[in-house]
This record gives structure tokens, C-alpha cells and sequence, in this order.
């Protein structure tokens, strides 16, 4: 799956379930991943239990969806629960609400995730699930779980605590001084869909793993990304340059992912999705109609489907 030759893989494109994800900047649009049922939801009115005000979700989800189809940009749901009570929950909300939209099984409990797992495995949606994350802090009982399922998608949490240097993100990946990376960890999980978020804790490691982004493309080939709202959400100066900073920046730090390459973002939360699909989506049709780094005009975007030719 990955190019022996460094410095020379081919992109790498996966597609789960109706979404597309990977290949050279602007060849598809880039996936749009949006939190839902996090922390500061207000649509959940219990954490523990996964109980939420399914009008208003669904209200959210209907007009991202439409966002969706109407500029090319896969819409992704970052599933975010708790607890395996609230876990089951949300999946069973969305599987009939949602039926065809990819997601990502996210928790910082194991055991959430696994019960995750096994709710995916019990409906047959293991086609439109991705597995966040494997990462160094993943268990062999973890891993072990992900190959006895059926889901070949995963997200690699490409963090480095000791060097946080763009290249310390590809020696986590792919292993050092014996230690296993995250590449065979993956490999032993079964995981065939590999998706590497780069990382970013703030908003000045956002450029770090802005900068590993080309560099992990360029070695492996695999489709890369980032999640830029927790570091929008701990920016502690915004209010020094106005109230309403953090709301302005959010977009703005998509398109710089996007200009790096990002096949993926995580933005923020899926109440704001009009503000980050229309960014991402111009954006993507920009990078698609003139790059500074080939002629004019540039090859064609891969799919008719893409903000190119949906939103210029």
C-alpha cells in the first residue's frame, strides 16, 4: 500500500463509504469532519447517558447535508461520546438519521470505543465508519478489536511528545530505534484505509503540523489532515484582538490547511458547518482553477462533483 522509494509515493486515495478522501491537492474535495455530541453541545443534555435534543440535531445534519451536496465537499460526523451508553446511542440516532454519511468512532475511553465498535459491527455501517484514533498510547486488546471487526478505516494520530519537528511525526508513523510505529500498528489492526492526522495541540503547533503535512505525502502517500478547532479554542490572546477573533480565525486556518495539502480537516463543531463549507469549498475551487506550482490551466479535479466547478 505504501511506495518503498521514499520521497517518491504515489497519493493514495480511499474511498468510505460514499466519501472520498486523498490524492493531490484539488484532484477531490476535501473531506469536512464536524463534532457533533462534544463537549459544549448544546444540543446534549447529558453526557453520561447520550441523551440530546434530536430535533435539533437533525436540524444541524439536514442543512449540512444539503451543504454537502451542493458544493462536492464530503461531510463526515466526528461521533464524540462519553460513555459505551452514550456511544450507542448517538450511532443508533445516526444510522437512521444519517444512513450513507461517513463517521468517525471518537472517544478518549476505550471502552466507549469499543462499544462503538461492536454497534457498528451489529447494524453492517462498518463501510462508512473510521476509527479515531490509533495512536502510541493504543493497546494490543485495542488493536485486537479493530481486526476482529470489520472496519478498514482508521485515522493515525501522528504525535510525536519527543520532537514535535515535522520529521518526528513520520518516525512516529513509521517506527524507530525499534519501537513500533503506528504503521504496523495499523497493519495489525487490520486497517487498510489509512488516514494520518498530523496534529496540531495549538495554534502555533498547527504550523508544525501544517508543515509535516507534504513531507508525510511525499514518504507514504497517505492522505493527511488536521484538526484546527481545539487550537482556535485554546488561543488565549483572541481576546485582545476582538471578542469575536476566535469566529473569524476558525475558517481562515482551513484554507491554510488546504494549502498544504490537507485532504481533511476537523474545524469545529456541526452547528457552524455553513461557515466552514463555504470557506473550505471556495477554497478548494481556487486551488483548483490556477496553482502557483504548475501551468494554467491545471489538470481537471478528478470528479465532476468538486467546488470547481459547483461554486466559481
Amino acid at each position: 500500500m505504501v511506495a518503498e522509494k521514499t520521497g517518491t509515493a504515489e497519493p493514495l486515495v480511499f474511498q468510505i463509504g460514499e466519501c472520498i478522501i486523498g490524492g493531490n491537492r484539488a484532484e477531490y474535495p476535501t473531506a469536512i469532519m464536524l463534532s457533533t455530541f462534544h463537549q459544549g453541545d448544546k444540543s446534549v443534555t447529558d453526557h453520561k447517558t447520550g441523551r440530546f435534543n434530536e430535533k435539533r440535531v437533525r436540524r444541524h445534519l439536514n442543512r449540512a447535508t444539503k451543504l454537502s451536496e451542493t458544493t462536492g465537499n464530503p461531510l463526515v460526523l466526528d461521533v464524540l461520546a462519553e460513555t459505551p451508553e452514550a456511544m450507542v446511542r448517538y450511532l443508533e440516532f445516526l444510522a437512521e438519521a444519517a444512513p450513507t454519511t461517513s463517521f468517525l468512532i471518537d472517544s478518549s475511553s476505550q471502552e466507549t470505543k469499543m462499544a462503538g465498535l461492536k454497534l457498528v459491527e451489529e447494524t453492517g455501517r462498518a463501510e462508512y465508519a473510521i476509527y479515531d484514533s490509533i495512536s502510541l498510547l493504543s493497546t494490543d486488546e485495542e488493536l485486537e478489536a479493530l481486526r476482529a471487526s470489520s472496519i478498514g478505516a482508521a485515522i493515525l494520530l501522528a504525535h510525536n511528545p519527543l520532537d514535535l519537528d515535522p520529521k518526528g511525526r513520520l518516525d512516529v508513523l513509521r517506527g524507530t530505534k525499534g519501537k513500533e510505529g503506528l504503521l504496523a500498528k495499523a497493519k495489525r489492526a487490520g486497517i487498510t484505509k489509512i488516514l494520518v492526522d498530523t496534529v496540531a495541540l495549538d495554534l502555533a503547533g498547527l504550523s508544525l503540523a501544517t508543515a509535516a503535512m507534504p513531507i508525510i505525502k511525499r514518504e507514504l502517500g497517505l492522505p493527511v489532515g488536521a484538526g484546527s478547532a481545539n487550537s482556535v479554542a485554546i488561543w488565549r490572546r483572541s481576546s485582545q484582538i476582538s471578542p469575536a477573533a476566535k469566529r473569524y480565525v476558525a475558517p481562515a486556518l482551513c484554507t491554510y490547511l488546504q494549502c498544504a495539502g490537507a485532504n481533511f480537516i476537523l474545524p469545529g463543531p456541526l452547528s457552524n458547518a455553513p461557515r466552514f463549507f463555504s470557506t473550505i469549498a471556495v477554497t478548494d475551487a481556487l486551488l483548483a482553477f490556477a496553482s502557483p506550482e504548475g501551468p494554467y490551466p491545471p489538470t481537471p479535479p478528478k470528479t465532476r462533483h468538486h467546488p470547481r466547478y459547483t461554486t466559481l
